[in-house]
């Protein structure tokens, strides 16, 4: 992929892909080599992202909450599918073999699960709203921290004040709120999350705008 190309994907994640065009166009011919290309890109992309969030607050949390609710769904459908799958496999382990399975709750599993249903709803969020991909998967990490944040300071303000809380609030093997009264590892792991996640979001959506771009150009 040329970087011209390239540069005009990223930037239609936060505008219409006319505007995008234009300005990959404008910035490649003021750019002298890689590094003076790349980042006013990045910086176009960062303004047209911050001016989608700061102008359209209201379309963006309607948006955000159904990408929330679409997640959910994803979130339920994988959680039956691999509970189905497991009871499936471990009917024909005991009939077929006579052994039970081994213990596959791992990490590594856990977290393969999780960044499927974000590569799925970022999709989604591609085919629903093009130019505002960027904007929408900002919204929905923000939505979602937002929601595991007030959960863990309502247990924070209870253990100040000489309570005991914990809490794990999860659809498995997907963890929603998890808090074991460590705040500062809570905000670490806020801020990490968000970043991954927003990461994938927009990656997926990426990877879904190049295919149907691809598929219209053929």
């Amino acid at each position: 992929m040329r970087r011209a190309d390239a540069a005009e994907l990223i930037l239609s994640l936060v505008t219409s892909r006319e505007r995008a065009t234009a300005i990959a166009g404008d910035l490649l011919e003021e750019a002298e080599g890689a590094g003076s290309f790349w980042q006013p890109v990045a910086r176009a992309a960062f303004g047209q992202l911050w001016g989608q969030v700061s102008t359209r607050r209201s379309g963006l949390g309607r948006a955000a909450l159904r990408a929330f609710l679409l997640m959910l769904g994803f979130v339920i459908v994988g959680a039956v599918l691999v509970s189905v799958g497991e009871l499936i496999a471990i009917s024909v382990s005991k009939v077929w073999f006579g052994k039970d399975l081994p213990d596959w709750q791992s990490p590594v599993l856990t977290y393969s699960f999780y960044v499927c249903v974000y590569i799925a709803v970022g999709r989604r969020i591609a085919r629903r709203w093009p130019g505002r991909e960027g904007a929408v998967s900002f919204s929905l990490v923000v939505l979602i921290r937002a929601l595991a944040l007030a959960f863990e300071f309502v247990f924070w303000m209870i253990a100040r004040h000489g309570g005991s809380a914990y809490a794990d609030i999860r659809i498995d093997p997907v963890a929603f709120v998890s808090w074991n009264a460590d705040l500062a590892q809570g905000l670490l792991s806020a801020v990490t999350s968000s970043l991954t996640d927003f990461v994938t979001l927009v990656g997926a959506a990426a990877y879904e705008r190049a295919k149907t771009s691809a598929v219209r150009e053929a």
